[in-house]
């Protein structure tokens, strides 16, 4: 290895020489070699610039992906995902922790090379040195004398300023992008569905074409479910208004939270209607919210809310002793049946010579302002039944009468006015992908009309007094046990009791309506085709879509959407910058011995072997300030490679 150096050459750290006209001849005339370039780029260079490019493509693909989709979706196994939020959270953030690292290393290792070949080139000042080897350690340069009295220092503290706050925030961006967070996508609904305050719907009324479903919607015996949900209804409202517990009832395979409102179960999707309407030779209850498929995510809780069309009614009742001569009138009648295998038997009826709700006959052959029930008699106890007539009553009312007897004495005699009303409703569904699900809430608008007379209105009479006639047996009546069972801790002549009633009342009167929706709704039914659309009002909600994903970070509207990728993207711009900038200047340097210059060690084996005693006098303040202009060169110095020179 050479030890003495001519005034022509440049000391290496490979044992040779290579003569500085050379060289430095290339470099002054411009002349760029392509091949020594790119041949350069493999190694170190290769590493940074491949690493920072794919880091921002996956970092750009990502968001790209999230602006063109939305969200993006993972998938859970099992029902507590909700929860699984709280441990994504801690391993995401190691993982941007690890990006962020990753990208803040490899800026460091750009410039650390640039040192490194910057010294074994043409050198640098000590002042040079030290601020870019903290720049390469992401270190601030904060000297507030030197910052006041050069404007270098200024510079060199910008630098270090804007170099730890990008390379801290990029971990903050990259946390901000990949971190899985609860996702409640919402997405427009709309619709079209009965109209029950349709004036031609008035006029199919006027001229018998509903009887059908005004009146024997629900047919005795054969669906089941519906004259079951008939007391369910009642029963759920009243326990509600009691503040009893929880009550619910299932229409159509959906379960209601204390009443149905009057609405019609919308699904995104056609529904087969054939086991509620067994009478009738349906199909199928058509979807009435239009919607793309892309919505309904399999495995993804979903829901959706609509305001919709519904029916209610106020109820009002009070007790009054009736007569053959009062207003209503009441008659009772008893007949006693001969049967053998059922002893004691008598046929209880009352009547009224009121104004019949509507001429048309009920599902059991008689009138609105008659009813009759069967009952078995075991003396000296009282005949245990409840019976019910209606009658239309003076403008928007009617008047239902209700008749108890026995274990039931408590209702005799309830005379209740009966308002029915269209109104509006906000219906909040659960598990949109299935008809089977949970309606949460009904929760009614102001603003309701009168539907006196309408078929609905009229369609919620018939109901109540089925209702009663489906509940009462030989032995019980199942309505007036509910009520007994709901009042049994309250004096049953109270205005509490009179309130359950009018809500029983109100909630099978709102049950009503939803059959009688469903009942016009179907294909095949009444109405062939279904609901024309000159009988529809139009409905509208939203759709959400919730899970644990990723979505579009900028939900604020102040700051652009890609802000969070913008650290990450400077610094890798001025990674591949650096890189590419230093492999440029020394593409034609010969491959020489390897120099860390973050590395403690050769550091103080360079500055130990170089000679520059005379710039390195002490850590005293003033004397570092005086060797800050001292311009080092890594080279050979007295045989020892490599050490510190200056020039």
């Amino acid at each position: 290895m050479a030890s003495a150096h001519s005034q022509n050459s440049v000391p290496t750290l490979a044992g040779f020489e290579i003569q500085e006209p050379k060289v430095h001849g290339d470099r002054k005339s411009g002349r760029f070699r392509l091949w020594p370039y790119i041949s350069r780029l493999v190694g170190w260079p290769g590493i940074v610039i491949c690493g920072q490019f794919t880091l921002q493509i996956a970092a750009w693909g990502f968001f790209g992906a999230l602006q063109s989709r939305g969200a993006i979706f993972w998938h859970f196994k099992g029902s507590d995902w909700f929860n699984a939020i709280t441990l994504i959270t801690w391993p995401f953030t190691i993982i941007s922790t690890i990006l962020g690292f990753f990208s803040s290393y490899m800026f460091s290792l750009a410039v650390r090379q640039l040192i490194a070949l910057g010294l074994q080139g043409a050198g640098m000042s000590l002042d040079t040195f030290i601020s870019t080897m903290k720049i390469s350690s992401r270190s601030y340069i904060l000297d507030r004398e030197h910052i006041l009295d050069s404007n270098n220092k200024r510079k060199w503290s910008a630098l270090s300023i804007a170099v730890v706050t990008l390379t801290g925030l990029q971990v903050s961006g990259w946390n901000t992008l990949i971190q899985p967070t609860v996702i409640i996508k919402e997405t427009p609904l709309n619709g079209q569905e009965l109209d029950l305050s349709s004036r031609l719907l008035q006029q199919l009324q006027t001229n018998g074409a509903l009887n059908s479903c005004v009146f024997n919607s629900i047919h005795p015996g054969l669906s089941v479910a519906f004259a079951t949900g008939q007391t369910e209804s009642g029963y759920a409202s009243a326990k509600d208004y009691l503040d009893s517990g929880p009550g619910s009832l299932t229409l159509m395979d959906q379960t209601f939270n204390t009443s149905t409102g009057g609405i019609l179960p919308l699904t995104l999707f056609d529904v087969n209607a054939t086991g509620w309407f067994p009478d009738f030779n349906v199909t199928a209850i058509p979807a009435a919210i239009s919607a793309s498929s892309a919505i309904l995510s399999n495995g993804l809780p979903s829901s959706y809310s609509m305001n919709q069309q519904g029916f209610t009614a106020d109820v009002q009742c009070k007790f009054q002793t009736l007569a053959a001569d009062t207003t209503p009138s009441l008659f009772l009648a008893t007949n006693a049946v001969t049967d053998s295998a059922n002893p004691n038997i008598t046929n209880f009826e009352i009547s009224s010579d009121c104004i019949v709700a509507d001429a048309s006959p009920d599902p059991d052959g008689s009138q609105l302002n008659v009813a009759a029930a069967y009952v078995q008699v075991v003396p000296p106890r009282d005949p245990d039944y409840v019976l019910m007539i209606g009658c239309g009553g003076v403008g928007n009312d009617y008047t239902l009468v209700f008749v108890g007897s026995g274990l039931y004495a408590f209702m005799n005699s309830t005379v209740c006015t009966f308002s029915p009303k269209i109104t509006r409703v906000q219906v909040d569904y659960s598990d949109a992908d299935s008809f089977s699900g949970t309606i949460g809430t009904t929760t009614f608008f102001s603003g309701a009309i009168s539907d006196s007379g309408g078929p609905s209105g009229l369609s919620a009479v018939a109901t109540i007094k089925t209702m009663i006639s489906f509940a009462q047996a030989l032995n019980i009546n199942t309505m007036g046990n509910q009520l007994r069972g709901l009042l049994q801790d309250l004096d049953t002549s109270s205005e509490t009791m009179l309130s359950a009633t009018a809500n029983y009342i109100r909630g099978v009167a709102e049950y009503s309506g939803s059959v009688f929706r469903a009942c016009l709704s179907m294909e095949n039914g009444t109405l062939v085709d279904g609901v024309p659309a000159n009988m529809t009002t139009p409905i509208y909600g939203s759709f959400r879509s919730q899970g644990v994903g990723w979505q579009d970070s900028a939900r604020s509207r102040f700051l652009p959407t890609f802000l969070p990728l913008v650290p990450g993207t400077i610094v890798a711009i001025a990674t591949i910058v650096v890189a590419l900038v230093t492999v440029a200047r020394h593409a034609r340097d010969p491959v020489r011995e390897s120099f860390d210059p973050s590395d403690t060690m050769h550091l103080l084996f360079a500055s130990a072997a170089g000679g520059l005693n005379n710039v390195f006098s002490g850590t005293i303040k003033d004397a570092i300030v005086a060797a800050e202009d001292v311009h080092i060169v890594l080279g050979n110095y007295q045989g020892r490679i490599p050490a510190f020179t200056h020039s």
